[in-house]
């Protein structure tokens, strides 16, 4: 039995809810073969501005989202099925299926673990990949989500300095903060990533026989249901079990080091029949000046900044907000303005307010005919037909 509870301002749309719950709840449970509950509530609490988080637990989930007037609108709608696929999936994926480090579950203390990849990561692959299996999302929602994964890699300088097993661990240290800028990966997006791999993987040699599903399943089967926690190198024999081919070598690269994620991303989107393509950015700044902007309209504020660009000469820093560009004052426009001079080929100065303290940033003029090119956009599109790309063949089952 499944409920739904809502606290806070909202309309309750129940026939859109059934419409849209059902079919993910009924394909979560046939991916496992049973649940090991008898309810689950999903509680949520709404709020009267921009809110989104979810928190698992064995019998429910609570999820905050907001606004409450927007809620089966646009993205909040989209965060609503997205966010509670993704922690109802949880009843499995970390709530029974653990690893050794935390079964059983020390409530007193941290529980450091290096797979973060798995009970965050491949939840969240899961919690966007069944919504489209579904026929919840449509094959473009399922590729947006999957873009979005993306661009939080590609953006991330932090995938050149910490693994996804040692984020898992670092986890604990400091949360989901930023923290130092250009040292840490995501868990979930990286992790999501490394699923995606791995399922494509196991797809493709076992000749589609096999996937990350059958994976999963027995991790609960096997597992759970005989009171044992998991070890990185039970994931890695399991996913050589079912592909029938050692994947040793894509953990070595991408999951215990900081290799270059791309090689696999296009031999698993090759496998698919699509293609990862690579766009420039629409901001000048962010395409040739390598920093990325806040879209506040009340302030311009620095939020990355790529490794070697010309924002790092310049003394740019993470958190500086911009006060004029070329001696034009600024508040939440900054963007526009830098663009209309970096086209105009002109020098640009920045005046910044740095750590409470007002710095000024030169730049030379750019060639904007350069082949160089910060934070690119990316793009999923079809190459070939795929007996794979389809709601139905997209899993074993």
């Amino acid at each position: 039995h499944f409920y739904f509870d809502f606290m806070g301002e909202c309309s309750v749309q129940v026939d859109k809810l059934l419409q849209d719950f059902v079919p993910f709840i009924e394909r979560q449970l046939d991916f496992f073969g049973d649940m090991p509950s008898k309810t689950f509530r999903f509680l949520f609490q709404i709020l009267p501005f921009r809110f989104y988080h979810g928190v698992e637990h064995r019998t429910s989930t609570v999820i905050a989202l907001g606004p409450g007037y927007n809620l089966y609108n646009g993205n909040t709608y989209l965060d609503l099925l997205g966010v509670s696929c993704h922690e109802l999936f949880h009843v499995w994926n970390i709530k029974t299926i653990r690893p050794n480090e935390m079964l059983p579950y020390n409530y007193a203390d941290e529980n450091y673990a290096k797979t973060g990849f798995v009970y965050e990561g491949i939840t969240t692959y899961y919690g966007d990949l069944l919504l489209f299996q579904s026929k919840v999302f449509s094959e473009e929602q399922y590729f947006e989500t999957l873009e979005e994964r993306l661009l939080k890699h590609f953006h991330n300088e932090g995938r050149f300095n910490l693994s996804v097993q040692d984020a898992s661990f670092d986890t604990w240290l400091d949360g989901y903060v930023v923290g130092d800028p250009g040292r840490k990966t995501s868990i979930y997006d990286e992790g999501n990533l490394v699923a995606f791999i791995l399922d494509a993987f196991i797809l493709k040699h076992s000749e589609l026989k096999f996937s990350l599903e059958d994976v999963m399943r027995e991790l609960y089967q096997t597992f759970f249901k005989q009171n044992l926690g998991y070890e990185l190198e039970d994931i890695i024999r399991l996913v050589k079990q079912y592909a029938n081919k050692d994947p040793q070598y894509i953990f070595d690269a991408i999951v215990f080091n900081c290799h270059n994620y791309e090689p696999f991303l296009n031999e698993a989107f090759d496998f698919l029949g699509l293609q990862l393509s690579k766009l420039p950015s629409a901001n000048l700044f962010e395409r040739f000046l390598g920093f990325k902007l806040s879209e506040s309209t009340l302030e311009s504020k620095v939020l990355s900044i790529a490794d070697t660009s010309p924002a790092i000469h310049a003394g740019m820093s993470i958190g500086d907000s911009i006060i004029t560009v070329n001696q034009f004052s600024v508040q939440g426009d900054a963007v526009q303005w830098i663009n209309y001079f970096i086209a105009k080929g002109s020098p640009i100065v920045l005046q910044v307010k740095s750590n409470g303290q007002i710095k000024t940033l030169n730049f030379e003029p750019i060639n904007t005919n350069s082949k160089l090119s910060y934070f690119n956009k990316y793009k999923i599109i079809h190459k070939s037909e795929s007996p794979i790309l389809s709601y139905t063949k997209w899993s074993k089952r």
